[in-house]
This record gives structure tokens, sequence and C-alpha cells, in this order.
């Protein structure tokens, strides 16, 4: 019960329980974040992912992405990210901040093709670029080419700081989180 978390310890270990079954769970609030990055025409842009890999131990969250996409060439400029995530009936904010690592080749992104569903893998087999401007409505369904490897990439999010907000009738509660020694370091705002 969020009521119950009193200290920076339990409201960590409790958040990345949340994450973990966002993961898990394709119904749970946490299993599709918003995702920021900076864009060159409007500075900075929001997309929905699917979260895909959660490591509370090193403190890295993964979902994927078409390397044809523009988050894809954004994050290679700038590794900042951040990931807003909000369960509605818990009314709970996290808002994550991190620095990407785009694993286009290599164990990791190996791993994660492997265990992707084939339904997961169809999205990277299209020879139309992710954003390309389309002459009618049905145009983005060509004949797939290849099995679609080429294009994938894991999006690698080493969390730096968390903002932990719980919003509760009596009275607000959020603190921030520090991720840069352990035990976690936090501090509390004002909501």
């Amino acid at each position: 019960m969020l009521d119950d978390l009193l200290t920076f310890e339990s409201i960590d270990a409790d958040l990345w329980t949340r994450l973990q079954r966002g993961k898990a769970e394709s119904r749970h609030p946490f299993h599709c974040p918003a995702v920021a990055t900076f864009d060159d025409h409007f500075g900075v842009t929001l997309r929905t992912v699917v979260l895909r890999r959660v490591d509370a131990e090193s403190r890295l969250l993964n979902f994927h992405t078409d390397q044809r996409s523009p988050k894809f060439s954004v994050l290679q400029n700038d590794p900042r990210i951040a990931l807003l995530f909000y369960d509605t009936g818990a009314k709970l904010q996290i808002r994550v901040h991190a620095t990407a690592t785009l694993h286009k080749t290599g164990v990791i992104a190996d791993d994660a093709w492997k265990n992707s569903a084939p339904h997961s893998r169809l999205c990277y087999t299209t020879p139309l670029t992710p954003g390309s401007t389309l002459e009618h409505i049905h145009d983005h369904t060509p004949e797939p080419t290849g099995d679609g490897r080429e294009h994938f990439t894991v999006v690698g999010c080493q969390v730096i700081s968390i903002d932990w907000l719980y919003l509760k009738h009596e009275g607000h509660r959020r603190c921030q989180l520090h991720y840069t020694d352990k035990p976690v370091a936090g501090e509390w705002l004002a909501p």
C-alpha cells in the first residue's frame, strides 16, 4: 500500500516491483510508458513504447525501436531520455530520467530479437521508414522484406533519477530518488 511507503528504500523497492509487473503484464498501467526525447523541430517529442526489460539491480529499462525511426537518430545525437509511467488506480506517477544506449548488434540485441514474439517482429520487415509520407491510407502494408533483424534495436535506458509522485486526497507525497550510489539516495519534494 502506498500509504505505508515512508522511506526512500521502501519507495524504491515498490516502484521497481511495479515496473517489473509493467514489463510482465500487458494490461498493467506501466506496460506502455510515454518516452520523451529531444527533437530538432519541436524541442521535445513524446511517443508511447512497450516496456521490454526491467533490471532493478542495474537500474535499467529497455524498449525496442526501428533504427530507421527518428528517435534512433535523435538518441544517437543526444542520449538523454525521460520515461513517464502513470497508474490511474493507484494515483501514482513515476518520471524517469535516464541515459540511452542503442544496441543494434551484439548479445543484448540478439537475445531481445530471439525472445520477441513473431507478431512483434513484423513491424521491422516493412521496406518503409517509420514516419515516411504515404500517398494513400493503405500504402503502409507492403510485402515484407527480410526478417527485419537489420532494423531492430534495443534502447537501454540507464536510470539516473526517478521523480515519484503519489496523489492522495489527504495530501500528495513526492520524492526524487538518485541512483548514483547504493543505497538509493533521495529527497522529499513539494508536490
